[in-house]
């Protein structure tokens, strides 16, 4: 995931790893969120990351 986000590719990322753990009942941890959230804003889509940041606060 960190791979994607580095390459600005952020829907891959979350699609591809973020969305396949949630797919398998598991539970994305801080380290998951993290790099999308870094990722986000590193590529400007701060809107995208406020709304990771609000679901992430939530659980």
């Amino acid at each position: 995931m960190v791979g994607y986000c580095l390459r600005g590719e952020m829907i891959k990322a979350k699609k591809n790893f973020f969305d396949s753990l949630t797919l398998r009942g598991l539970v994305p941890d801080v380290l998951a969120y993290n790099s999308l959230l870094n990722g986000f804003c590193k590529n400007l889509n701060i809107e995208k990351a406020m709304q990771m940041f609000h679901e992430m606060t939530a659980m």
